[in-house]
């Protein structure tokens, strides 16, 4: 396990999350209503993944991403999100990230 996270933190939209293996989550936007988050993974500057989540909702609120083939993953819960006038946030309230290594 590279990282396992249950810490609470808040996350201003556009910032890079920098994660292990060189890979970066980026909150693009969140919706008028702060109910829908649009999400975007990178690695090595190249987006791979994305998706849009929904915090507080107990079907929608994590993001997962598996890469094909591999027992590499990464969880990222999202606790709640907000618009604001100036900033939109997010606050994650766990990030787990597993690595195509794993050693026994």
């Amino acid at each position: 396990m590279l990282i396992a996270d249950s810490q609470s933190h808040t996350v201003a939209s556009g910032t890079l999350m920098a994660l292990e293996e060189v890979y970066e989550l980026v909150i693009q936007s969140i919706d008028i209503d702060g109910n829908r988050v649009y999400l975007e993974l990178y690695k090595d500057g190249i987006v791979i993944d994305s998706k849009i989540i929904m915090p507080a909702n107990k079907v929608d609120d994590t993001f997962i991403y598996s890469s094909p083939g591999t027992s590499q993953e990464i969880r990222v819960h999202f606790k709640n999100s907000f618009r604001g006038a100036d900033q939109n946030l997010a606050t994650i309230d766990g990030l787990w990230q597993r690595s195509i290594l794993i050693q026994y």
